[in-house]
């Protein structure tokens, strides 16, 4: 699908259910200058037998590319242990290894947006959490646009989210929340 702006294409394409894991699969595997994730709930979603998505992200740490993740924090008291730890697990790991992973409770947005070169940039911009239910179970939907105007104003939104006074590096919420960890986790 394509729509028309005064005079110019601007690729636009709906993509829903299986198409949504298939497209963040084929951006993962591109070489990236930067990537943002923005999901409130997440977890090391498998692409079809090729890889968690932890590899893809820290092949493309290792090669220099800018990683920023913003997600709600693991739920601590509403989900479960099991839960819990995952999410916490791969976010520590993740920072370990230099991804800019930030929380905020408020967080409802669902964006995925990848900056390959100057001329190509990609945003996929829906309903669905990067969790298995939502790329296999769940009736999702999602636009995927490879048009510069949209990817920055989005960007600038994801900026937005990111300063926000209740986003906080996962650092800074680790200290915060120090206790509840060592109550859930056993560890700090």
């Amino acid at each position: 699908m394509e729509r028309r702006r005064q005079g110019t294409i601007v690729p636009l394409r709906i993509i829903s259910r299986r198409e949504i894991p298939v497209a963040l699969y084929g951006q993962l595997r591109r070489p990236l200058q930067r990537m943002f994730i923005v999901t409130p709930f997440l977890e090391d979603y498998e692409f079809f037998g090729k890889g968690p998505l932890s590899k893809f992200i820290l092949k493309h740490v290792s090669e220099g590319v800018e990683v920023m993740m913003l997600t709600m924090p693991p739920e601590g008291t509403n989900g479960t242990k099991a839960s819990f730890s995952r999410k916490y697990i791969l976010m520590k790991s993740l920072v370990s290894q230099g991804v800019d992973v930030r929380f905020n409770g408020k967080l409802h947005a669902k964006v995925f947006l990848f900056d390959e070169s100057q001329v190509t940039k990609a945003c996929i911009l829906g309903s669905a959490n990067l969790t298995a239910a939502a790329m296999n179970e769940r009736l999702e939907i999602a636009m995927l646009s490879y048009n510069r105007e949209v990817f920055n104003s989005v960007l600038s939104i994801v900026y937005q989210f990111r300063n926000d006074s209740s986003t906080m590096t996962f650092r800074e919420w680790k200290k915060k929340e120090a206790y509840k960890i060592k109550q859930i986790m056993g560890v700090t």
